[in-house]
């Protein structure tokens, strides 16, 4: 994926640390019959013959013309010392640590570093100083404690274009450990790493500082009982990871990565193909993490979170993608508890969970903007989302082809929701096909709601709480039982400036409510239709008041009644509204107030009846709700009750433009 600015600018501060890295070259020492490795370090540490070695020179270089097998203990290097390998190998023949680097440089170049152990640090202890590893091979070393191959103590390494390799450890960091100090790795591959107490391949602790840059990090794992970090283990550390491939490492919980309170930055990486009875490619507890321009696919992990999993943590991702991931809990991404976390400019894909196909979040507060949500599954509940007691931000942006039991789209059980200029397409699910809301405070405005399904609310299912749609569409959904587009229980809704139209449910073809309130303003219903029972466009059922001002519900077809079905205990209140060109009948039922109103066929009592001289629907080009005009010389003209005129109509069009209000939805000019 592009890499950002950010991400080049690390890289180039890589690049100044390599070159300035590089010691003048002093002495050489060549490492041969007569001089051995062990005695080349004592020369340049000295400055001084030794063990038939030539005297050291300040920053000395020690050459290697064939491979080295180590059986003694080497002295600890407090001289700037540069090894040439010129492709050999030194052994540590598996009980012995090379090289130890006290508040000196150590710079190691094409050579390769095997089967050397020790308590921890394996191959290389650095103590405070500087170590620069090029062009090698730090492969099979061991440690039974720390660090199979390098521990760094408040030093600084630097690795670039080297294998780390087969190396373990029986306690943290498979292959490097680093507490404080700065880690910086770039250009290299980080293989079959393993560790038994977190970090298959690499543990920071403290205030540890991390870079990984362009790196290939693969088949690393933690094999504790309680294993986390597969690949990589922080503590406290802050890391950045540019341009790098994660690829089957495996750990219960964070089989790439995991921090515990430190941060994390991922920038143009990507995640693939890990797999666990656990939690999450990459997770995070506490701390902060920002993704963008990263891809996480194929990553499985059987508790929650097959990509990411967060608990009281900082979030933001964006421009990143998300597909194929699996997760019990979240498909993707997996909260307990994150505060305020953002998702902006990003995809999610094919996603699959138990609850919540791409996200499922236990508390929080999350923001979505301009991204994607396309085909994922969460087999009980929320299709794509899922959030249990939080608050949601939906903006600019696309719920489509997901499905569920429960919320094809989206399942929001308590907190506040609000949506904002969003498409909710072809989704699926048994109770609300897009969404499905419980105990909550719910906003939607300037957002379309077309061909999704389930059995009860093609669209919409509310229990209990609040639901307030404003300046939206609803159209072309289905329900297999209850409502086409909404079915509201228990529940507080309101509706304005929208357009409900061509839905079709088996009982109720738009809205079916029952009890509290429902008050529909300004707004258009249309060309819906009831196949079994109740009425195509409104089939209120009591207790509960329903308060239509300025609604036209026209073209609506149903076996009880075409416009409204009004059942035993409903109190329904008609001001300023026209039902009209209905199947089965205009209005079912006795309604409480009918005032400023006329309904075609003369039923329920309205106070004017005929036909109200529509013109045919029209359909904005910039995707506001569709509504119907009346002609000139319509009787909705300037027959509205002034009491109930409202300030604008459907459109934004202020009232009145005559004498008087227009009967409607739609003032006429």
């Amino acid at each position: 994926m592009k890499v950002s600015g950010h991400a080049v600018a690390i890289l180039i501060a890589l690049l100044t640390m390599a070159s300035a890295a590089s010691p003048a070259r002093a002495a050489d020492i060549i490492v041969d019959g007569g001089c051995s490795l062990a005695a080349a370090i004592n020369a340049a540490n000295l400055d001084r013959e030794f063990g038939g070695c030539p005297a050291g020179d300040g920053a000395d270089v020690i050459s290697l013309s064939g491979d080295v097998e180590v059986d003694s203990l080497t002295s600890p290097i407090f001289a700037d010392i540069t090894v040439e390998g010129n492709g050999h190998t030194i052994s540590g023949k598996g009980i012995l640590r090379i090289f130890n680097i006290y508040g000196a440089e150590l710079v190691l170049s094409d050579v390769t570093l095997t089967n050397e152990s020790d308590s921890s640090g394996g191959a290389i202890l650095n103590e405070g100083g500087t170590l620069n590893v090029y062009s090698s091979r730090i492969i099979g070393n061991s440690a039974q404690e720390s660090g199979g191959a390098i521990v760094n103590n408040g030093g600084t390494v630097l690795i670039n274009e080297s294998e780390i390799s087969d190396n373990h450890s029986q306690a943290a960091g498979g292959a490097i450990y680093s507490s404080g100090g700065h880690l910086s790795i770039m250009n290299s591959s980080i293989e079959r790493n393993r560790s038994r107490q977190g970090g298959g391949a690499i543990l920071v602790e403290g205030s540890a500082a991390v870079i990984l840059f362009s790196n290939t990090i693969s088949d690393n794992r933690d094999e504790g009982l309680l294993s986390i970090g597969g690949a990589i283990l922080s503590r406290g550390g802050a890391i950045n990871i540019v341009d790098s491939a994660f690829q089957r490492n495996s750990a219960h919980t964070g089989m790439a990565l995991a921090s515990e309170g430190g941060t994390v930055q991922i920038m143009g990486s990507s995640f693939e193909d890990h797999e666990s009875d656990g939690y999450g490619t990459v997770s995070m507890d506490e701390g902060r993490l920002t993704v963008s321009e990263s891809a996480f696919s194929n990553n499985r992990a059987g508790g929650g979170g097959g990509a990411l999993v967060s608990e009281g943590a900082k979030l933001s991702i964006d421009k990143s993608e998300f597909s194929g991931n699996y997760g019990g809990f979240g498909g993707a991404i997996y909260v307990k508890d994150s505060g305020e976390w953002t998702i902006s400019n990003s995809d999610f894909a094919g996603n699959a969970s138990y609850i919540g196909g791409a996200i499922s979040a236990e508390s929080g507060a999350l923001r979505i903007e301009d991204s994607s949500f396309d085909g994922n599954e969460g087999s009980i509940a929320g299709g794509a989302v899922r959030i249990e007691d939080g608050d949601l931000t939906v903006s600019q942006s696309s719920f489509s082809n997901n499905a569920s039991d429960l919320g094809g789209a989206i399942v929001f059980d308590t907190g506040e929701l609000t949506v904002y200029g969003s498409a909710f397409t072809h989704n699926a699910g048994q109770f609300g096909g897009a969404l499905r809301i419980k105990a909550a405070e719910a906003f939607i405005s300037y957002s379309d709601f077309a061909q999704n399904s389930a059995e009860s609310g093609g669209a919409i299912v509310v229990n209990g709480g609040s639901l307030s749609i404003h300046r939206s569409k609803l159209r072309e959904n289905s329900a297999s039982s209850i409502a086409g587009a909404i079915s509201a229980d228990s529940s507080a809704l309101t509706i304005t400036q929208s357009s409900i139209s061509d839905n079709t449910g088996a009982v109720g073809g738009a809205i079916r409510a029952e009890g509290r309130a429902l008050d529909i303003r300004n707004s258009t219903l249309s060309g819906n239709r009831a196949t079994i029972l109740g009425a195509g466009a409104l089939d209120l059922r009591g207790p509960g008041t329903a308060t239509l001002t300025h609604v036209s519900i026209l073209h609506n077809a149903g076996p009880q009644s075409g416009g409204i079905y009004h059942g035993q205990g409903a109190d329904v209140h008609l001001h300023n509204s026209v039902i009209a060109g209905s199947e089965g009948g205009d209005c079912s039922g006795r309604l409480t107030v009918v005032v400023g109103s006329l309904i075609e066929d003369g039923s329920c009592l309205g106070n004017l009846s005929g036909d109200p001289m529509l013109a045919g629907p029209v359909e904005p080009e910039h995707g506001s709700s569709i509504y119907y005009s009346p002609l000139p010389g319509s009787p909705l003209i300037n027959a509205a009750e002034g009491a109930y005129c409202t300030a604008a109509d459907q459109i934004g069009t202020r009232r009145p433009q005559g004498t008087a209000c227009d009967i409607g939805a739609i003032e006429s000019r």
